[in-house]
């Protein structure tokens, strides 16, 4: 099928990118080091192409993304980095430990014991970093591991979500406002050409033509971001 003959709108990615964008970061963070988020790219056929630049571990938003992930054969380690208390959707992973390793985060005692009841064995133990998100306060991580121990659990290890804003602190305080003040220069005679609407749009369009690429979009990632897969800064794994 031509792209012509596609019915609009539809999702269309440049397979020759995609791959090229796989594999540059499959030679930045090679193998297991990496694991390539499926909330991002929602589709097993690029899953594929990340296994086959050397990927085997992927994590997962949903249970229903660890589901269809078992389900299409991809994947030897799969992690649910978000925390679930819902029985149907934990029993449905617990079926399939058979076919994959399947990890579930948990943060507190109701989702270790909901993990439990359902029959999952290897869980995380998601950490508090900082972000009021999710995660259990640091100090309590041992106790909760040490709880899911006594179950028969296999504690992996620790997670911790890291989406901090950074504070340029050098800033001075108030040069947005100076910026965006044109009392000083209207007195001095200068009018403005451009209305606010139109500085809007072109505030946008320079935002959306120099953003960075996301770790997690990499694979969507085109010469219109601004800059290409090489510029991707190293991940914190």
């Amino acid at each position: 099928m031509r792209i012509s003959e596609v019915q609009t709108p539809a999702l269309v990615i440049d397979g020759a990118i995609a791959r090229q964008n796989i594999a540059t970061m499959a030679a930045a963070i090679p193998g297991t080091r990496l694991r390539p988020h499926m909330k991002a790219t929602k589709c097993t056929s690029l899953a594929r192409e990340q296994v086959r630049a050397g990927h085997s571990t992927f994590t997962c938003a949903t249970p229903r993304e660890v589901v269809g992930m078992v389900k299409a054969g991809i994947g030897d380690d799969l992690l649910l980095a978000n925390e679930s208390v819902d029985a149907v959707r934990l029993q449905e992973m617990a079926a399939l430990q058979d076919s994959a390793l399947i990890t579930v985060a948990i943060d507190s005692e109701e989702t270790l014991q909901a993990a439990h009841a359902a029959g999952i064995q290897h869980v995380l133990i998601d950490v508090n970093v900082g972000l009021p998100r999710c995660g259990i306060a640091p100090e309590l991580a041992g106790s909760l591991a040490d709880k899911a121990r006594s179950l028969g659990k296999t504690v992996r290890g620790v997670m911790g979500y890291e989406g901090h804003i950074v504070f340029d602190r050098s800033k001075p305080d108030g040069t947005p406002r100076k910026l965006l003040d044109s009392t000083r220069l209207r007195s001095l005679g200068w009018e403005p050409v451009i209305d606010l609407r139109e500085g809007l749009q072109r505030t946008a369009e320079d935002f959306l033509a120099a953003h960075a690429a996301h770790p997690m979009m990499h694979v969507f990632s085109d010469a219109r971001d601004g800059r290409r897969t090489r510029d991707i800064p190293r991940l914190r794994l």
